[in-house]
């Protein structure tokens, strides 16, 4: 399924937007559950832990909530998108396929959910406290 240019014409994206609606919609539905077990699994993880009411827990749950408004919102760009051109809006299809087409840059720079590096125990070591005290 390849995408349209950024600067194709509106038939040639009205045509993909109606071709492939059902995949477009079931690829956002995917995005946002996808996103969604992500940040409760990571969250689970911290929990475990016993951080989450330090800063790295809450740090955590404020990445994991960037992550899904990213999530959300791109799929109500993909949504308009296909909604739009289902019933004859070219121009509104264009500005949300706009939308679109320029989300995908930004939804790189979302904070990393996994960017502690593991030391002993995998899933323990980048929210635990360090195992030395500061006296030594």
């Amino acid at each position: 399924m390849p995408l349209p240019a950024a600067n194709a014409p509106a038939a040639q994206v009205i045509a993909f937007g109606t071709a492939y609606q059902n995949v477009i919609l079931f690829d956002a539905w995917l995005q946002a559950i996808g996103a969604l077990l992500s940040v409760v699994f990571v969250l689970a993880l911290v929990q475990m832990a016993g951080t989450a009411d330090r800063l790295a827990g809450r740090l955590t749950l404020l990445a994991g909530g960037v992550v899904l408004a990213l999530a959300l919102a791109e799929g109500t760009f993909e949504i308009g998108a296909v909604m739009a051109a289902a019933n004859g809006h070219i121009q509104t299809s264009l500005v949300w396929f706009d939308l679109t087409y320029t989300f995908i840059h930004v939804f790189l720079i979302a904070p990393s959910l996994s960017s502690c590096q593991p030391r002993s125990v995998p899933w323990r070591s980048c929210w635990a406290a360090p195992s030395r005290s500061w006296g030594s």
